[in-house]
């Protein structure tokens, strides 16, 4: 009986940690995509210890919260500088990247914005679907470097203007939902069109700010970045001046 009631324990004890044990990686053409353009982003002394292929494989998340993946990224973001400040394996910075990318597409999967098997749940499921016929046709955008990250270095703020602007992209679909479009009637020239392919832009730049922002407060080489002008990171906030292409 013992023997029964551990084995229920350890069984309890897994499901409930699996999220955080789960190391399955597949391949994903979207993510890919992502990847891809992301790297034309950033620091070529970076760029260059990233795999070029086409073909790599992402871990599968399997958070299920928006609370969740904030926290997972931010402690990745804390683990990821303080391992370039001192002396990275750069294979294992790479794993950390990749792993931050898997979880910025998550966050920005707009199920996690209202109640599971919910009506509004399902017209996200279908948005999904939608996003997945479409992608392929989107052109990608790097919209520029995030102010709270490059000048007020908040990454609290910054996965909260994430979030914050997700919600509105929710809100603006749900409406055309109820309009009684779906994806079999949105076409190229649909209001769900364009809030997938700027999401799809975003999501980039979201990946490009993380990773360009851990590298830039690490004192990693930034010399050619593209559209990059910030000060160097060790100075105080209050001595930075004149610093352009940044956003919310």
């Amino acid at each position: 009986m013992k023997n029964k009631l551990f084995s229920l324990f350890l069984l309890l004890f897994f499901l409930q940690c699996y999220p955080l044990l789960s190391n399955v990686y597949r391949k994903n053409p979207i993510q890919q995509k992502i990847y891809s353009f992301s790297l034309k982003c950033f620091p070529p002394s970076l760029k260059v210890l990233f795999p070029q292929k086409r073909n790599i494989s992402f871990p599968v998340v399997n958070y299920k919260s928006k609370r969740e993946i904030i926290d997972r990224l931010k402690l990745l973001s804390k683990n990821q500088i303080d391992a370039l400040k001192g002396f990275p394996k750069f294979k294992s910075i790479i794993k950390r990247y990749i792993e931050m990318l898997s979880l910025t597409v998550k966050l920005n999967d707009l199920t996690l914005y209202t109640k599971k098997n919910s009506t509004n749940y399902y017209y996200m499921v279908d948005f999904k679907k939608f996003l997945k016929m479409k992608y392929g046709k989107f052109v990608p955008v790097f919209y520029g470097y995030s102010k709270v990250l490059f000048l007020k270095r908040d990454l609290n703020s910054f996965f909260k203007s994430i979030c914050d602007r997700d919600e509105k992209f929710y809100l603006k679909l749900i409406k055309e939902y109820k309009k009684g479009g779906n994806s079999s009637t949105f076409d190229d020239r649909s209001a769900a069109f364009g809030i997938a392919s700027i999401l799809f832009s975003k999501t980039i730049t979201d990946f490009a700010n993380i990773v360009i922002y851990t590298w830039w407060i690490s004192n990693g080489d930034t010399t050619n970045t593209p559209y990059f002008n910030f000060s160097n990171p060790y100075l105080k906030i209050s001595d930075k001046k004149g610093e352009k292409n940044v956003k919310n």
